[in-house]
């Protein structure tokens, strides 16, 4: 008798689950801001601190606009790639 699962693991193919080979190499956090007030213009913020908006996006998933607005006075910690 046939089992339903029919699907084939890993050492039915040719994958190979090393380390070295499925893993993106870490990111260095170059530092981190803490920011106290709105910055109405992220894209300026992160040319000001050597780096793209892109990449600021990428570092902040968290972001979510090309600004960021503190109405409720919070400390953010952006991380500057």
């Amino acid at each position: 008798e046939r089992s339903l699962n029919c699907r084939p693991g890993p050492r039915h193919t040719n994958w190979d689950a090393t380390p070295e080979k499925d893993y993106y190499p870490a990111r260095t956090v170059r530092k981190k801001v803490e920011i106290k007030e709105a910055v109405p213009s992220l894209v300026d913020f992160a040319k000001a601190n050597g780096t793209t908006y892109s990449k600021l996006r990428e570092a902040n998933l968290w972001l979510r606009s090309d600004k960021l607005t503190n109405k409720a006075a919070k400390t953010y910690t952006v991380i500057i790639p």
